[in-house]
């Protein structure tokens, strides 16, 4: 699992590779706490690289997720792949979570009001 943070154009970006369970969620998890300590106005989660996500890798994004909207932040999903997406659906995070198909529209909604 890699979890590269980079920033784009007033968004952090952070960009999810290989496999999110629990003998890597640590790597994201300490992406997550870099995310939070940064304190962006805007954050979003590119997970196109995301070949598996396991409960404890939901875990790690739900404790994101709590973590950025408790800091008042807006956070947006963009490009899961169709096993991500699946997971994502049966969790029922595409209920609660911003899922969106492009970066582009992800990117449209975080620098929307």
């Amino acid at each position: 699992m890699n979890a590269d943070i980079t920033e784009d154009g007033g968004v952090l970006v952070m960009n999810a590779r290989g496999r999110l369970d629990a003998a890597n969620a640590a790597v994201f998890d300490d992406g997550a706490k870099e995310i939070l300590a940064a304190e962006p106005k805007n954050v979003l989660l590119d997970l196109d690289g995301l070949d598996f996500i396991s409960s404890a890798g939901l875990r790690s994004v739900l404790t994101l997720a709590k973590g950025v909207r408790k800091n008042g932040q807006k956070l947006a999903f963009c490009s899961l792949p169709p096993v991500v997406n699946d997971v994502f659906k049966i969790a029922g995070f595409m209920e609660i979570m911003q899922v969106f198909a492009t970066r582009d529209e992800a990117m449209a909604f975080l620098l929307s009001s």
